[in-house]
């Protein structure tokens, strides 16, 4: 049975999301621990549940980044292609998008 992670972050709740999934940053949720910082979140917990259902689901945005938010937490796709850019530049962006990130 595939397993999720589900990482406790401070200002947002938890986010569940597979080991493999990319950061913004270029990590992979697999690589973080309690204590690390996603961004501007801290994460205080990880705990690994299993999956109990058949399919995961990935989006797309059409942006620069191919980045996204998912409980407030800024995101990599799967289904972007590999870039170059800085994540500070999808922070910066989301930031006049969304105040009070």
């Amino acid at each position: 049975m595939k397993r999720i992670r589900v990482l406790g972050v401070l200002e947002t709740g938890a986010v569940e999301v597979s080991a493999g999934h990319p950061t913004i940053d270029g990590r992979t949720f697999g690589d973080l621990a309690a204590g690390d910082r996603l961004g501007e979140l801290e994460i205080f917990a990880i705990e690994e549940i299993p999956f109990a259902h058949p399919y995961t689901h990935d989006i797309l945005p059409d942006s620069s980044t191919g980045a996204y938010f998912a409980q407030g937490a800024a995101v990599g796709s799967t289904l972007a292609p590999a870039r170059e850019s800085h994540p500070r530049n999808f922070i910066d962006a989301a930031r006049r998008t969304r105040p009070g990130i």
